[in-house]
């Protein structure tokens, strides 16, 4: 019982040594990388009308100042249609035998990531995108 009693209270003294608190703050400035400027040029930025009937060419090129180009993907009315990793490429743009005509929306989204080294550019979740988008009316006759 003597033992039992010493052993209850040798706990109770040592006890708050088993514990570390630190109260002293570690203040850590957060920086985040520059988002990198992104330029998109197609040969459809000259162009006044874009009506087509049976095919269009599409050439395009992504400019990025820093950071690293990841990929574009080109969309007509929210349907994906292509998916290149160039900063240059070209597309013929052909309708299908039932496609109706009238007005189309084609966006380019061209990805860059900076290759900073956080958490996020090592979780693959940091990542930059730049649109431009065009108009584009299918005209059978």
């Amino acid at each position: 019982m003597k033992a039992l009693r010493l052993l209850i209270i040798s706990l109770f003294l040592f006890a708050n040594s088993c514990y570390y608190m630190d109260s002293s703050l570690y203040e850590v400035e957060v920086t985040y990388p520059e988002p990198p400027d992104i330029i998109i040029r197609s040969n459809l930025d000259s162009m006044d009308d874009l009506t087509f009937s049976d095919s269009l060419l599409f050439k395009y090129e992504v400019e990025i100042d820093t950071g690293t180009f990841y990929l574009a993907d080109i969309y007509i009315d929210n349907t994906l249609i292509y998916r290149s990793d160039t900063i240059r490429d070209s597309i013929w743009i052909v309708p299908t035998a039932n496609a109706a005509e009238g007005a189309y929306q084609l966006d380019l989204r061209a990805y860059a990531k900076t290759f900073s080294g956080s958490l996020a550019d090592q979780l693959d979740a940091e990542s930059f995108f730049a649109d431009s988008s065009w108009v584009i009316i299918l005209n059978y006759e």
